[in-house]
Order: structure tokens, then sequence, then C-alpha cells
């Protein structure tokens, strides 16, 4: 016959620890890196490419529709160096987006050379020729992003020291000579 133990079975005793353990971490799991509550859960936001006053366009030239850069880059080309851009147009169509850039353009002084339905070049003294492209996108009308314009530009180094300048996904120059 066997005996009784003077200690409980070691499996009730690993039981009582865990059980021991789990409530003293659940009386103290509010101070254990909790977020403090503030109401606002999004991260900031980083600036504008053409806000940052680092790579700006042409002085005077402001587009006054939706729009976001994709990227910005200077590439080699026949012609010396240029500055290749895309930027996408929001909850417009290609001839309101049309419209917008020979409007932007004129007002800051540049006179039209070439203008057809998808493309055009502007020139002014001191900045020298300006071109673009406009490429809608195939969607439906409800879709943000409309399409692209890619522009060829005079390049133009940073215009400030700013660490922001550095910040490749703010200016949205991630590589030299990358046409995308």
């Amino acid at each position: 016959m066997p005996t009784a133990s003077a200690h409980p079975p070691r499996r009730r005793v690993v039981w009582m620890l865990l059980a021991a353990v789990a409530l003293v971490i659940a009386a103290f799991s509010n101070s254990f890196g909790r977020a403090e509550p503030t109401g606002n859960y999004r991260p900031p936001l980083q600036q504008a490419a053409l806000d940052t006053g680092c790579y700006p366009l042409p002085d005077g030239v402001h587009f006054d529709f939706p729009f976001q850069v994709r990227w910005d880059t200077d590439v080699d080309t026949p012609e010396g160096t240029r500055r290749h851009l895309l930027l996408q147009y929001d909850l417009i169509g290609a001839d309101e987006a049309r419209a917008g850039l020979l409007e932007a353009f004129t007002r800051a002084g540049f006179t039209v050379v070439a203008d057809e339905p998808l493309s055009a070049t502007v020139r002014k003294p001191g900045v020298g020729p300006v071109s673009w492209q406009i490429q809608p996108l195939d969607v439906a009308a409800d879709v943000a992003v409309q399409g692209n314009v890619r522009f060829d530009l005079p390049s133009i180094p940073a215009q400030s020291d700013d660490p922001v300048c550095s910040d490749r996904f703010t200016t949205k120059r991630f590589a030299r000579g990358v046409d995308r």
C-alpha cells in the first residue's frame, strides 16, 4: 500500500506556480509599456516634395489641382543634365490637368512654345524650356489618381541645406540618373 506523501505532487506545484505568475503579470500589466491614449493614431506625414523648398518648381509656378510627386531625378541628356519629375494628378481629368498646367506656367511668365492635347512646351527667359506629357490612366472616375504628368525641366541644385533635403522619401529623389 502506497504511503501518502507530505509533499503535494510535483504537477500540482507547477500549476500553482504558473497561476501565481499569471496573477502577478495581470496585476501589474497596466505598468508594462502601455501606450498613452492620445486620440491621435495617425503618424505624422512627410512634407510634400515640392513644398520643402529643396527642389521647387520654377519661380512662380504653383498648381491649383490636387497632385503628388512620385519621383524627381536628374538625368544626363544630349542637351546636358535635365530634371525629370513625375507627378500624379488626382480627382480631375486629363483636360483639367492640361488647363491647370498651362495656366500655372503662363501665370508665372512662361510663353507657350508648343501645345498638343497631351503635351506642351513652355519657355521663360532665364529658365529655358519646360515640357510635359500627360498620361491619363484607364481607371474609374471615383479612383483618386487619374493620371501622370512627366516633366522635363532644367536641373537645379538643392535650394536649402535643411536636413529634409537629404531625405529621399520626402524629396522623391531616390537615385540620380534613374528615369522610371
